[in-house]
């Protein structure tokens, strides 16, 4: 449009006529299932969306016809899981119907949110500038809370595993001492001192008007549930609510959709509980699978038309989630041919089943399938190590999803940080890393020490037997320890890597890491597999020969390749996957104990998460899949362990028609 000043002062805006909008011809837009979600009239509704059958687009549509059709007399809001898919979902909407788009919102729960809250901020007892904490900010809080309460923080539970707590009770809507059970229950030991630790800091952040990420959907579902003043017009603006991947939602978050549409009944989720696999975040299956009884005159569309995969994969999916008994049934209809026949392939070890992998995905690149069409998926980042180094030897280009690669993860490299300073006592970078991990070590004192243990130019060993002018304070408690740690490790200096890691994780770093990190469990397992992996090494000096190798060789390529997503197999875990599609992936690691998880086996809920992963796994297929997994692993203390096949696959209906089962042979290259 074309903006110019007038001889009479005023600006006159020159713009082109839009012609009227031709009517919408849903119908040929939507296939028959997508077309009865969008077109369905007002009220309570629950839309069942398969793997790969277009929820986006149907999610898209409803909007549109809401729009076009029905003129809300109110706003729409779309609740989304990321900001990001919002806007892409929005920004199609302003395509289909641009004269409309703007009477919707759309965005997280925290978005929408804090929205209301700073609106009606004062009636819950805050103004309407408070502050949100960021992570950091809440940590120190945190800190400060434990300050007042005289809980001394370097023997505590850490600031950063407490927040965590704190955020699956309110996502949950259960108190301290059920979460920790749950899901803490190496913590219960602290659950008093917990529970003042955080009476203390909500007091704190009251008194400043200070929120932190989680306390947002708090006091907005505070402000929904006990404030008339509040909720009766919030309610009355919004016509419509929409919910996305509904089946990740939390208690809090469903509880706060339902309030929202309360005035006017209008609301629609879309979702798959086939895919719910976060209960670890707070998520919970049931929000989904309850809310036709919480809606009793809810309307239930299922979409079963995929469009991703072919039928042979669908065929597999169908089978593992049909043992699933918590689930709305449901069968996937494939609209593609049946195409190949997976493959499952039996590796003598993980090292064995590395090398298959790495060698199937250089045939396949070289066969001209791009390398970021090619996925491997594992259940546990420790699954991936075998398969880091044997693609790194071979110089095959990957990136990992989930960020860091398997060795530059922090819980490993303090353990080989520990391993570094017993073989090369001026290392310093690994002695500051392993000397603050103890109480009351920080900066100033690790200098000190540092410099004391050069100046004596003795071995490590030597250093903590003969040092006498060790720091005081709160210091010294830390000091005693490490030094009671390296005495120990002196009696079996000459023992294999593994057995020295085992002596550091026994004797300190797994209560550490307890206390240190909300996902401690996970990181001891990395621990386990890690330390399985270097019993093949019998000196420290092997070890780093290898890892050093590996390190520069990754260096090397990492300056040659090219910054396009392109040229990358994408490694990732399962959860990470989620939402993307490959033309050909490979699930590995599928044994007992691995996938499913050995955590899972005990609980039937936790089993069929674990089942609902694998149906996500596989469902991220579109042509190629291959299924494997280790008949043994040699355990650091030389004991083979014999693995089973997963469960999972065992579920698989007609397997030997279903499944080529690939033997592995070894021939020199020409």
């Amino acid at each position: 449009m074309d903006i110019g000043p007038e001889s009479d002062n005023v600006y006159r805006i020159k713009y082109q006529k839009s012609e009227p909008q031709a009517s919408l011809k849903f119908d040929e837009l939507l296939n028959e299932e997508q077309l009865k979600v969008v077109t369905s009239s007002l009220g309570p509704s629950i839309c069942i969306a398969g793997a790969g059958s277009g929820k986006t687009r149907v999610i898209t549509y409803r909007v549109a016809y809401l729009l076009s059709r029905i003129n809300p007399k109110g706003r729409i809001i779309l609740l989304t899981f990321t900001n990001k898919a919002a806007k892409e979902m929005l920004g199609r909407v302003g395509q289909i119907v641009p004269n409309y788009y703007q009477i919707v919102s759309g965005g997280t729960f925290h978005h929408i949110a804090v929205s209301y809250l700073r609106r009606f901020a004062e009636i819950i007892g805050f103004k309407r500038e408070f502050t949100i904490l960021d992570n950091q900010d809440a940590r120190e809080l945190i800190e400060l809370s434990m300050d007042d309460l005289s809980i001394k923080r370097d023997s505590f539970v850490q600031a950063n595993v407490l927040l965590d707590i704190y955020g699956l009770m309110i996502n949950t809507l259960k108190g301290v001492e059920d979460i920790i059970q749950e899901k803490r229950p190496y913590l219960l030991k602290y659950s008093d001192e917990i529970s003042r630790i955080f009476i203390k800091y909500n007091q704190k952040k009251e008194s400043s008007s200070l929120m932190d990420f989680d306390d947002i959907l708090k006091f907005f579902f505070i402000l929904l549930t006990q404030y008339k003043e509040a909720r009766k017009p919030i309610t009355e603006e919004i016509f419509y609510t929409l919910v996305d991947e509904f089946q990740d939602t939390s208690p809090i978050q469903a509880e706060i959709a339902y309030a929202i549409a309360s005035e006017t009944g209008n609301i629609m989720v879309v979702g798959d509980d086939a895919q719910s696999i976060y209960s670890f975040r707070g998520a919970n299956v049931e929000n989904m699978l309850n809310f036709p009884k919480r809606f009793k005159d809810c309307k239930v569309f299922n979409l079963k038309a995929n469009y991703r995969s072919t039928k042979n994969i669908l065929s597999i999916a169908q089978d593992i989630i049909s043992n699933n008994k918590e689930q709305f049934r449901k069968e996937l209809k494939p609209v593609r041919e049946e195409g190949e026949i997976p493959w499952l392939v039996p590796a003598e070890n993980m090292e064995e089943e590395a090398k298959f992998i790495s060698s199937r995905i250089a045939e396949l690149i070289n066969d001209g399938h791009r390398p970021s069409e090619i996925a491997v998926l594992y259940r546990a980042h420790s699954h991936s190590m075998e398969l880091q180094v044997e693609l790194t030897r071979a110089n095959i280009p990957f990136i990992i999803r989930s960020g860091l690669r398997f060795f530059e993860q922090a819980h490993l490299k303090d353990v080989t940080s520990f391993l570094r300073i017993l073989y090369n006592t001026n290392d310093e970078i690994s002695f500051r890393r392993v000397i603050k991990m103890f109480p009351g070590i920080g900066n100033t004192a690790a200098n000190t020490l540092r410099e004391k243990l050069i100046s004596s130019k003795m071995d490590i060993f030597d250093w903590v037997r003969h040092q006498k002018d060790i720091p005081q304070g709160k210091a010294k408690t830390g000091f005693e320890e490490f030094r009671r740690l390296i005495s120990k490790a002196e009696k079996i200096r000459d023992s294999k890597p593994s057995e020295l890691l085992l002596l550091f994780s026994k004797e300190f770093y797994a209560d550490f890491l307890k206390k240190s990190y909300s996902d401690a469990i996970e990181r001891l397992t990395d621990i386990e597999f890690f330390t399985d992996f270097i019993s093949r090494y019998n000196t420290l000096s092997e070890l780093f020969s290898e890892l050093s190798l590996i390190s520069n060789m990754e260096v090397e390529r990492g300056r040659g390749a090219e910054k396009n997503n392109d040229e990358y197999v994408i490694l990732s875990t399962v959860h990470q996957a989620k939402g993307l599609e490959f033309r050909t992936v490979f699930i590995i690691g599928l044994a007992d104990g691995m996938f499913p998880s050995q955590f899972s086996t005990n609980r039937n809920r936790d089993l069929e998460e674990e089942r609902r992963l694998f149906y996500v796994a596989v469902t991220r297929a579109k042509d190629n899949l291959y299924f494997s997994y280790p008949n043994s692993v040699v355990r650091y203390d030389s004991n083979l362990v014999v693995k089973r096949r997963s469960r999972f696959l065992d579920e698989i209906r007609n397997f030997d028609k279903k499944v080529k089962l690939i033997s592995l042979e070894y021939e020199e290259k020409e």
